[in-house]
């Protein structure tokens, strides 16, 4: 099922421009806490982050039936997955994020190649949304210390 879900990558060639655009545009939120906060070891990580899911939803918007797509998708799946258990370590998450962290991956499973484009579209922002709010409070928290 994993390997499944970080190597089948949903064709997007054929969606319209602007909604290419707005998803693209929903990986901003994870630039927004070195905004924020300035440069510190949590919100560089989440920025790294943000930078590894924007080249790839880039070139999943451009090109997905390319075989680096599949490359950039397990980049992003695995190298997210351990700048997030990184970032856990620097700055604990407390019991308050854990339905925002349930709901994100309702969202990010349920977004999967099983759905329409635009569904996936919607879905898959939505992921980028919570994750992306979760990983703010942490920026935060880990500013205040």
């Amino acid at each position: 099922m994993i390997s499944k879900f970080i190597s089948n990558v949903t064709n997007l060639d054929q969606v319209s421009r602007h909604h290419k655009v707005f998803f693209l545009m929903t990986n901003i939120i994870y630039f927004l806490p070195i905004v924020l906060y300035g440069w510190n070891q949590v919100t560089v990580i989440i920025s790294l982050i943000g930078f590894i899911s924007l080249i790839y939803h880039f070139y999943q918007c451009k090109c997905s039936t390319n075989p680096i797509c599949k490359y950039l998708l397990r980049s992003d799946c695995i190298g997210g997955t351990i700048l997030t258990l990184i970032l856990f370590y620097l700055t604990p998450p407390d019991i308050n994020i854990l339905p925002f962290g349930l709901l994100a991956f309702i969202f990010l499973v349920k977004g999967n190649n099983d759905r329409s484009k635009k569904t996936y579209l919607f879905l898959h922002s939505m992921w980028h949304f919570l994750t992306g709010a979760i990983f703010l409070y942490l920026a935060q928290k880990f500013s205040e210390k």
